[in-house]
């Protein structure tokens, strides 16, 4: 997946873990925070932040206590002068 937004625009991702998702962690991260940021929400989505013009991937990864058991990301370009949608 991929998305393009402006600087400043933000994008709300919702991620849930399902089946045994009680023996699972899942951490959220930025390939690069100049670029863009990402937050945990209070109700559990996720909201990237364009902070300057780049691309940068936000990384999900799945881990079952130490071990990671699998990971996605989604690739976001910072554009000057893209309408958010």
């Amino acid at each position: 997946l991929s998305y393009t937004m402006a600087p400043k625009n933000i994008y709300d991702i919702g991620a849930k873990l399902s089946g045994n998702a009680a023996t699972k962690t899942i951490t959220v991260t930025s390939s690069r925070t100049g670029m863009c940021t990402v937050k945990k929400l209070a109700n559990g989505n996720y909201r990237v932040t364009g902070v300057s013009p780049g691309t940068s991937y936000i990384i999900f990864t799945v881990y079952n206590g130490k071990k990671e058991i699998t990971h996605a990301s989604i690739k976001f370009t910072v554009k000057k002068g893209v309408r958010q949608n």
